[in-house]
């Protein structure tokens, strides 16, 4: 292990949690605020030591030594099994210990071919494992979200849609995000920026067939709602899991309009 070029890769609990790479003398980062930790980190999951040299990966650490020796990658086994939470800490002058709290997959890999490559093989065991087909090409959606985030509004969707059409752009899925309804929870209530969500997503079908698919297809991601106000059709036909991020247990949905 050589402390100034060693590489280690620690994968975040989730999309807002951070997925990066550090030097051993990195400090990994970490929430500042307890509600962060809970709704961003996995909340109940073991917390690391806040200090230089010690990082944690949710199912997955890959770790570049520096020297030229194989790439060492520890991840969870499979969707079937616990996801294990990582830990990797610099012992000084030249050495690494890593520890799983569960069961893990171990793998090396040339040093050459970078971290990159050593999550991807993990990546391919893991989907493998898991009985995962293989993997399809993925649709070119347009998402509210990373233009608008919580302001997002029916005008600027139309405008998107518009644009979409006129460009002929290889658009399949049309996600309208979350914060299109008027409170959290409520998302079969639109929010006053949207005067109808089936007149939404009406005009999105009308738009026309997307160039790549042939079909135009809309997607909504609200936050959790009720169950008194859930379509049934709506839901993903399998027994909803509870969520582990949210502090209220609510049950995990997609909906499909």
């Amino acid at each position: 292990m050589d402390p100034a070029t060693a590489r280690v890769h620690a994968e975040g609990w989730q999309s807002w949690t951070p997925t990066t790479s550090y030097s051993l003398a990195d400090r990994q980062w970490s929430p500042v605020r307890t509600q962060t930790w809970t709704s961003g980190y996995g909340g109940s999951r073991p917390r690391p030591p806040a200090r230089p040299g010690v990082f944690q990966g949710d199912g997955l650490v890959v770790v570049d030594p520096g020297t030229g020796e194989d790439i060492v990658t520890v991840g969870a086994r499979s969707a079937d099994e616990p996801i294990a939470a990582v830990r990797c800490e610099y012992q000084k002058p030249d050495r690494v210990v890593l520890r799983a709290d569960a069961p893990a997959s171990v793998s090396r890999s040339a040093a050459g071919a970078g971290l990159e490559a050593g999550a991807a093989a993990f990546a391919a065991g893991f989907a493998a494992a898991s009985g995962v087909a293989p993997i399809r090409p993925p649709p070119t959606t347009w998402c509210s979200w990373y233009q608008y985030f919580t302001e997002v509004s029916q005008a600027d969707v139309l405008e998107n849609l518009d644009a979409i059409r006129t460009s002929e752009l290889p658009v399949d899925v049309v996600q309208l995000d979350d914060w299109y309804q008027s409170e959290i929870g409520d998302w079969l209530s639109p929010s006053r920026r949207f005067a109808s969500l089936e007149g939404m997503v009406d005009r999105i079908r009308a738009t026309g067939p997307g160039p790549a698919s042939g079909s135009r297809r809309s997607w909504s991601a609200p936050a959790p709602g009720s169950a008194a106000t859930t379509p049934t059709g709506w839901c993903a036909p399998r027994p909803a899991p509870r969520c582990s991020l949210c502090t209220t247990g609510a049950k995990i949905s997609m909906c499909s309009t």
